[in-house]
């Protein structure tokens, strides 16, 4: 599974079948990014590094689907049973770091409560797990 994680975190963005297809729905489930998300995400990260320098907040914004996808993929990796995992996905408030909320199941069937993670954000694309206590100082 790392191995094709790496590989989808690699790979060149493809061209995009249409919005609320089933084609565009499972690339989004799987990670992948399309191009005009690359390149909404790019202009998005350009104008908030624009913002950083006028000395302008960060806007919140929702997070696109496809990173939620590509955080359930990294997700997958330390969750025991990742497609029964419940997320909270709050507002993007730091253009490199997202901070979420994740209930998982523990070895005996039940949801162990809700955690926080975050993950840095390169270009667009998730990268990491990070420290999730830089995310008390973004709430």
């Amino acid at each position: 599974m790392s191995i094709l994680l790496l590989a989808l975190l690699a790979a060149e963005p493809i061209d995009c079948p249409p919005a609320g297809s089933a084609a565009r729905d499972r690339l989004t489930r799987a990670g992948e990014i399309c191009r005009d998300d690359k390149e909404r995400l790019d202009k998005l990260a350009a104008e908030n590094r624009n913002f950083q320098q006028r000395g302008i907040a960060f806007k919140d914004r929702p997070l696109p689907a496809t990173l939620q996808g590509q955080i359930r993929a990294l997700m997958d990796r330390y969750l025991r049973d990742e497609p029964a995992t419940r997320y909270r996905w709050p507002a993007w408030k730091h253009p490199d770091l997202y901070c979420f909320e994740a209930n998982g199941k523990n070895a005996f069937g039940a949801y162990a409560g809700w955690e926080t993670y975050a993950v840095s954000i390169t270009k667009g694309r998730v990268s990491e797990l990070a420290d999730s206590s830089e995310c008390d100082g973004l709430r």
